[in-house]
This record gives C-alpha cells, structure tokens and sequence, in this order.
C-alpha cells in the first residue's frame, strides 16, 4: 500500500518512516504551502 502524507515538521518525516517499517507500507511525503493568491490552484504541492 502507498500513502501519501503532507509535512511541514521534521518530527512528522521522522514519524511517518518509523509507521512505514511498523506497518509495512510505503509513504510518500511531501512538503505542503499554501499560496491564496494563486487563482487556478490555491493549494501548491512543493
């Protein structure tokens, strides 16, 4: 299984590796800002 996680904190990344070996699955995580002032997409994925 794959998830996809947001994060914006170490603690988080160091958290979501330890859940992927507990849980055998694979995460996939990405940092995650917010630009209000982007009209087509006001949620941008860095």
């Amino acid at each position: 299984m794959k998830i996809l996680a947001y994060s914006h904190r170490d603690d988080e990344t160091e958290f979501f590796k330890k859940f992927s070996k507990e849980y055998n699955v694979e995460i996939s995580i990405k940092s995650c800002i917010a630009f209000m002032n982007d009209e087509d997409n006001p949620w941008q994925v860095i």
